[in-house]
């Protein structure tokens, strides 16, 4: 991930991605290159990457969501303010709603890469035929 905003995690901060992944954006934005089928594939891929280092950089800042917001139902109602306030089984089961979160995240970053890989043959499979007629 950090290759594609060309960084290393030693070097990398959230405003650098940030700007990496607005400047990256505007080169590669399907709007700006004709909705080619690669530009697609290559906003999918960096929208991917952007994810996972802002899930990332969460981790590192402490900042640990709750099952309502990773599962985007609103806000949640509770907000203590450190970890000594929070019992032990709701630390479990935020550990749970975070593992499950992850799970769903790489689950469907896996269906992303199956369709770009399904489509990539396609279009290879279709460039055959042309250059073979």
């Amino acid at each position: 991930a950090y290759k594609c905003f060309e960084t290393t995690p030693q070097e990398a901060t959230r405003e650098y991605i940030k700007k990496q992944y607005k400047q990256l954006g505007l080169l590669h934005h399907p709007d700006r290159n004709g909705s080619s089928l690669e530009s697609v594939a290559k906003m999918q891929e960096i929208n991917a990457f952007m994810d996972l280092l802002e899930e990332e950089f969460d981790r590192k800042e402490g900042v640990t969501p709750t099952a309502e917001e990773e599962n985007h139902d609103g806000p949640s109602t509770e907000t203590p303010d450190n970890q000594e306030d929070i019992s032990k089984d709701e630390r479990k089961r935020r550990k749970k709603a975070r593992q499950k979160a992850e799970r769903k995240r790489k689950k469907a970053a896996f269906k992303r890469r199956e369709e770009m890989e399904k489509e990539r043959r396609k279009m290879e499979e279709e460039m055959r035929k042309e250059w073979e007629e």
